[in-house]
């Protein structure tokens, strides 16, 4: 390490590279990782609220029976 709170470029899967910065967030899973600029956590926080209460209401109809590529459809993203 030569240096800290200094962005830095990684490889990424939907561009070549991408930066993350100071302040931005980094969130992984089982998936892969996210990163959400610092400015735009307002943005991303409203949207994720949005469609977590729509992530419910796909959960529960798959569940049910529901194909994915219906739910997909239906719901835009899961």
């Amino acid at each position: 390490m030569t240096a800290s709170q200094t962005a830095v470029r990684v490889r990424g899967a939907l561009q070549e590279w991408i930066t993350v910065s100071p302040g931005d967030i980094v969130v992984g899973d089982a998936d892969g990782i996210v990163v959400i600029p610092d400015q735009l956590l307002d943005e991303v926080g409203a949207k994720v609220v949005e469609w977590s209460s729509s992530e419910t209401g796909a959960r529960e109809e798959i569940i049910a029976g529901l194909p994915l590529l219906a739910a997909l459809k239906k719901y835009g993203h899961l």
